[in-house]
C-alpha cells in the first residue's frame, strides 16, 4: 500500500504507466487491411482495351466505342463543367423555414405565456411619476444652469 502510494505522490506511476502503453503500442503487430472502399474501383481492364481501341483507325470504331473513348478521357462535357450546383434554393427555404418556426412560436409566447404588462408601464403612470418629482422638488437644478 506504501508503495503504491509513494508513486503516486512522486509521479513515477504516470512515467511507468505512458511507457508501458508506448511500447505496447510499438511491439504490437499491424495489421493489414484490405482496401475496402465506397468509391468505384478503376477497371484497368476497360481502361486497357479502350486504349488499344483508340490505337485503332477511328473510322473502323463504332459510335459506343468512340463514346466511351471520350468518357474515359474527359469525364465531363463542357456542358456539365459550366452548370455549377446550385444550393441556393435550399438555403433560402431552409431560412424561410426557421423564419417561420421562429415568429410562430414567439406569437405562441406572447399570446399564451406571457403576462400582462405590469401597472407602471403606461403613459399616466409615467406623468404621474414625472408630477411627483416636481412636487418633491427632486434633483433640482442649482447653480448658473438654472438660470
Amino acid at each position: 500500500m506504501s508503495a503504491s502510494r509513494f508513486l503516486l505522490r512522486t509521479g513515477l506511476l504516470s512515467k511507468f504507466t505512458r511507457r508501458a502503453f508506448a511500447t505496447e503500442v510499438a511491439i504490437s503487430p499491424v495489421p493489414k487491411l484490405e482496401h475496402y472502399s465506397p468509391v468505384e474501383m478503376e477497371r484497368n481492364d476497360i481502361a486497357e482495351a479502350l486504349v488499344e481501341k483508340a490505337k485503332k483507325p477511328w473510322t473502323e470504331l463504332s459510335k459506343e466505342d468512340k463514346i466511351a473513348i471520350y468518357r474515359a478521357s474527359f469525364p465531363y462535357t463542357i456542358e456539365a463543367m459550366a452548370e455549377e450546383e446550385s444550393h441556393t434554393k435550399g438555403i433560402v427555404g431552409a431560412v424561410s423555414i426557421m423564419l417561420a418556426i421562429s415568429i410562430t412560436f414567439f406569437l405562441f409566447l406572447k399570446k399564451f405565456v406571457s403576462a400582462e404588462a405590469p401597472r407602471t408601464i403606461n403613459e399616466e403612470w409615467a406623468q404621474a411619476t414625472v408630477e411627483k418629482l416636481k412636487k418633491n422638488r427632486a434633483n433640482p437644478i442649482t447653480g448658473v444652469s438654472s438660470e
